[in-house]
């Protein structure tokens, strides 16, 4: 059976109208070629809507690990006075300032020096990640979020790193000589007393206290600054967001 448009052209051939017919097979080329780019074009639009919420689904997913990082770099300054406390009272020990050794509170607070000290500081950072991964970077059209954003995850590996190289063995050294409980801070073995007496005033323990304090005093500005700059992040985030 033929269809609509080959009876045409078959009843203007057997009709000998050439040129009406070459005009005729003109305009189905036309038709079918505006068909194809339309369809191009609609296709090239759902693409755009799809990764313009692909976008807002990962600016979203950055804003949760921002939020994290914020909590976990707030977490560690909020323990940032009383670790330095700490490891100021291992230092009065160290040099006989303080004499009471079967004193749970003061082992305690020499315990809480090595706070902060393992671990990551920031943990993982998988939506970024993901976009690296993945290629979908690209999907970030504002080409200035690009760039904080890849600002941000930069400094952010830097301070991993730089934590990393920081740290001593502050905190391996004082659960070596006794053992902490959290869930009975006030615990003493009296068998380990005599070990504290001579491993917490050993010359190798005052090295590790000043490189705990060293730690603690350099990191605490790259952690404010990177609090800072994640709350920035986060606020831009948040506006371009809002807009759209």
């Amino acid at each position: 059976m033929f269809s609509p448009f080959r009876r045409i052209r078959h009843a203007l051939l057997e009709e000998n109208k050439l040129r009406r017919y070459l005009a005729y097979a003109l305009g189905e080329v036309l038709l079918i070629v505006f068909g194809i780019l339309i369809a191009l074009q609609l296709e090239s639009w759902r693409q755009q809507d799809a990764n313009a919420s692909l976008q807002r689904l990962y600016l979203r997913e950055l804003l949760d690990d921002l939020d994290a990082d914020v909590r976990r770099a707030g977490s560690w300054l909020d323990r940032y006075e009383g670790k330095v406390a700490g490891l100021e009272a291992a230092k009065q020990f160290y040099y006989g300032q303080i004499e009471n050794t079967g004193d749970a509170g003061l082992l305690r607070r020499i315990s809480y020096g090595a706070v902060g000290s393992r671990g990551q500081l920031l943990g993982e950072s998988p939506t970024f990640e993901d976009l690296v991964s993945t290629g979908n970077l690209s999907l970030l059209s504002d080409i200035d979020i690009k760039k904080e954003t890849l600002r941000y995850y930069v400094n952010r590996d830097f301070l991993q790193e730089y934590s990393e190289s920081l740290r001593s063995d502050y905190a391996t050294y004082v659960n070596a000589t006794y053992p902490f409980d959290p869930q009975n801070p006030e615990a003493v073995d009296s068998r380990d007393l005599v070990g504290v007496l001579s491993r917490f005033r050993h010359e190798a323990f005052i090295g590790l206290i000043n490189q705990e304090l060293t730690y603690a005093h350099t990191l605490r500005g790259a952690v404010e600054r990177q609090v800072a700059d994640a709350e920035n992040l986060r606020d831009r985030l948040n506006t371009y967001l809002n807009a759209r």
